[in-house]
């Protein structure tokens, strides 16, 4: 149903304002940090290469061809690179920046057609400002393409089924950026779309519904763009073995990363705080509260119940199974690990969208409510509310509580910050109602200062706490300190992966030694050679003989991630270690 021209306008009001509440969350970020994280090194790495041996066609890591993720992810950050005058970690973050923001625009254009403007202001910033996905916005990793490109898919789905009669262009977006996420991720990628939408047309697909999806040109557009890079790889002479690869590396009997069937849930009140609190929380509270209610008039609340689901249930149906699609299939691959939740973002946004369209903006005369002028029944609700939180954390989870409190956890430092500063805000506003001070709805309220008060502890994150931050953990600054300490014409080699430090030094012809007989043979080939590792690696270099530590950064916290640079010595005998090790430079 075509929307009247009010709400045209408060649809692109909406729109204007949640982009632009995206770009500011997620650009500034990318200037003010360098790469933290293993893996974004990793991925500007292979771009750079690609940047300076003008091999598009096989990703190269250091030399030898890596296939374990598809190239999309790493031709845009070449685009990137090639646009803004050469490599850098911003530029490398850049392509998941307006992979964010186009997320966030097309789960707003999605909800606003299923519900209205403002829900989809609420749906968009609550899927914008949890935790996972306001990182991976600002993160050098295919993920956040993968799920913007999901994204989008889904948003045309919803626009294809609600047109009133067939919609080409919907159809060809929906397969296109379907096709878009398999070719940045790999074939596990549109599992989600395609069972959410399967799953639709089972439980309630209309007949005019079925033939707008075309499903045989659909899968051509959907295979497209990966067959071109396929054939174009056969004809090179190359393997295809990336799909192959990429399916053992998640559903084989040697996944990587393997977890238990529950991690997701019991790890999603963190991924999606505070969002994955309030909605158990605030469902839980608003039945315990009314608990008279229900029981006294239990045939007219299981009406309304069913009038509820039943109303509008085609558009209630798919956020439902979005959701419950992403999450059975998370859960049933056995590789997992915290930013994979992203997947999950997209339809917990949906989830918070439809619960404040409906408990917010649309409550129905003798429909069930929590009391709106008793503080002491507030006061029970939020005591109540906290007893939960301790239940639901602690009890599915304890190495979740653990991330909140962990001392040597900076993770549990910042999750620990958010719980504090959210229930401090709800303190607040739960004293303003019991002044009679705050005359908007409680709901709506308290939905809106949250959003607010997370506005605000994403900005002082991206302008105080990542500088701040970046001073201890600056991968960057190891590598210039470093490089100072070359020894002039000496071979370099590298063991393990760091790849950050020859992403700054703009390296891409460094040999890689995997392990101790790699590393003997590379010293023995070149006496005056000079290694340099993560001090992770200590165990090969200690199998590896004796070595003198030239360079290490004392600044960075945790040992693991140390950046050393070495020598070995000829002759045999006791390994050194960075306590006993003369350094014959200055350390840092």
């Amino acid at each position: 149903m075509p929307l009247d021209r009010e709400e045209s306008l408060g649809a692109w009001r909406g729109c204007l304002i949640t982009v632009s509440a995206a770009v500011f969350l997620f650009l500034p970020g990318i200037f003010l940090k360098d790469f933290w994280l293993y893996n974004e090194g990793r991925r500007a790495l292979i771009a750079l290469e690609m940047y300076q041996k003008h091999s598009f066609l096989v990703p190269h890591l250091l030399g030898e061809p890596i296939l374990t993720k598809p190239p999309l992810f790493y031709w845009l950050e070449n685009i990137c690179f090639r646009l803004l005058g050469g490599p850098s970690d911003w530029a490398a973050r850049l392509p998941s920046v307006f992979a964010g923001v186009a997320g966030v625009w097309g789960l707003f254009s999605l909800l606003a057609r299923s519900f209205d403007a403002r829900s989809a202001l609420v749906g968009a910033l609550a899927m914008a400002l949890s935790p996972v996905y306001f990182t991976m916005a600002q993160t050098a990793e295919p993920e956040m393409v993968f799920v913007a490109s999901c994204i989008l898919s889904m948003t045309c789905f919803a626009k294809l089924i609600a047109a009133p009669k067939r919609s080409l262009l919907w159809t060809i977006g929906l397969y296109l950026f379907a096709g878009l996420s398999f070719l940045a991720k790999g074939p596990v990628a549109p599992l989600i779309v395609l069972f959410t939408i399967v799953s639709w047309l089972v439980l309630k697909g209309k007949e005019t519904v079925r033939p707008r999806l075309l499903p045989l040109p659909g899968t051509v557009v959907f295979l497209a763009p990966t067959l071109v890079w396929v054939v174009m790889l056969v004809l090179r002479g190359h393997s295809i073995g990336v799909f192959y690869k990429e399916l053992g590396r998640h559903v084989g009997s040697e996944a990587e990363h393997s977890k238990s069937f529950d991690y997701y849930v019991s790890h999603f009140d963190t991924l999606f705080f505070p969002w994955g609190f309030a909605l158990p929380i605030a469902l839980a509270a608003s039945v315990i509260v009314c608990w008279k209610t229900i029981l006294r008039e239990r045939v007219r609340f299981l009406g309304r119940v069913r009038e509820y689901l039943l109303r509008d249930s085609a558009r209630r149906l798919l956020v439902v199974l979005w959701f419950l699609a992403s999450l059975l299939v998370l859960s049933a691959i056995p590789s997992k690990r915290d930013y994979y939740g992203l997947s999950l973002a997209p339809s917990v946004g949906a989830l918070c969208a439809m619960a404040y369209y409906d408990w917010a903006l649309r409550p129905r005369a003798g429909s069930v409510r929590l009391p709106a002028r008793r503080p002491a029944w507030w006061l029970s609700a939020a005591v109540l509310c906290l007893v939960l939180l301790g239940v639901a954390v602690v009890a599915p989870a304890p190495g979740t509580w653990r991330d909140f409190t962990g001392k040597s956890s900076l993770d549990g430092k910042i999750l620990g910050f958010l719980a504090a500063a959210w229930f401090a805000g709800a303190a607040f506003l739960l004293f303003l109602r019991s002044k009679n001070r705050l005359r908007a709805p409680l709901l709506q309220s308290a939905v809106l200062v949250t959003i607010a008060s997370m506005l605000g502890l994403a900005t002082v994150f991206n302008f105080v706490l990542h500088p701040l931050m970046n001073r201890s953990l600056s991968l960057k600054t190891a590598a210039l300190e470093a490089q100072k300490r070359f020894p002039p014409d000496a071979p370099v080699f590298s063991v393990g992966g760091n790849h950050t430090i020859w992403f700054y030094l703009g390296r891409t012809d460094v040999p890689l030694a995997r392990d101790s007989d790699s590393v003997k043979a590379f010293a023995r080939e070149h006496p005056d050679a000079v290694g340099l590792a993560y001090w992770e690696s200590r165990d090969i270099l200690r199998k590896a003989g004796k070595f003198t530590i030239l360079y290490q950064t004392d600044y960075i916290p945790e040992e693991d991630s140390r950046v050393v640079l070495f020598r070995m010595e000829p002759s045999a005998g006791e390994p050194a270690s960075p306590s006993s090790a003369e350094s014959e430079g200055d350390s840092r």
